[in-house]
């Protein structure tokens, strides 16, 4: 299974979160935080356990299981929450 940063970045808008205050409860810079976000690195499990427990969901949401409506439904809402406001 491939580490779903579409779930990330959904949970980040959800819950209105600030990037930094993420990337230091996760210890890594903003820069990996960000890599991780666009797919460009991926975080090793405790890293993944540190966020699953900071959003207080199962560390097996953050794993992708080619779900393509669940990814059209996080899209959807990072869409309408970053662009229209929703």
């Amino acid at each position: 299974m491939k580490f779903d940063y579409i779930y990330l970045n959904y949970l980040i808008i959800d819950t209105n979160i600030k990037k930094s205050k993420l990337s230091k409860r996760c210890q890594v810079s903003s820069t990996v935080l960000s890599q991780w976000l666009n797919d460009k690195k991926k975080p090793g499990i405790k890293k993944i356990k540190i966020m699953a427990d900071y959003f207080k969901v199962d560390i097996s949401d953050f794993l992708m299981k080619s779900d393509t409506e669940k990814h059209k439904k996080y899209l959807n809402n990072i869409y309408k929450k970053k662009f229209i406001g929703a």
